[in-house]
């Protein structure tokens, strides 16, 4: 993704933060919550 190995493990903790927290808040996936505002404005 950058052309570096250094930037790996930065970019998979900051990955596996932000998928563990949106999993503890409960918050529904960003394309279901599009795909279903989509439905029901149809």
């Amino acid at each position: 993704m950058t052309g570096s190995g250094a930037l790996l493990l930065p970019l998979l903790t900051a990955c596996f933060a932000a998928t563990v927290t949106a999993d503890r808040l409960g918050s529904e996936p960003v394309y279901d919550t599009l795909r279903r505002r989509m439905l029901e404005r149809a």
